[in-house]
C-alpha cells in the first residue's frame, strides 16, 4: 500500500503504519471469544479474546480504498476494500 512517498506492507508495525499513513478514515473493532476443542470433541471457551481491527485508508478521491486488518496488534493483511 502506498502512503505518500512510503510503501507499507504487512511486515510493518501498527506504529509504523500510523506514522507513515496517519489515522485511517474509518476503524471497526471486534472482539471474539477463543474456543478450544476438548478431548471428547466439544468446544469450550478459553476465557481469552481475539481483537480484530479493520482500518480503511483512502489516500485520494482517485485511489481505491485499502483495508488493513490487524489481529491482536499485528497487521495480517492489506487488501483493496470493497467500495
Amino acid at each position: 500500500m502506498r502512503c505518500g512517498k512510503w510503501v507499507v506492507s504487512e511486515s510493518v508495525t501498527v506504529g509504523e503504519l500510523l506514522s507513515k499513513c496517519g489515522e485511517p478514515q474509518s476503524r471497526e473493532v471486534t472482539k471474539d471469544d477463543v474456543f478450544m476443542t476438548t478431548v471428547n470433541g466439544g468446544r469450550v471457551k478459553t476465557g481469552a479474546q481475539t481483537v480484530t481491527e479493520r482500518w480503511i485508508y483512502r489516500n485520494s478521491s482517485r485511489s481505491l480504498p485499502m483495508l488493513v486488518v490487524i489481529m491482536d496488534g499485528k497487521i495480517v493483511s492489506l487488501t483493496r476494500a470493497d467500495s
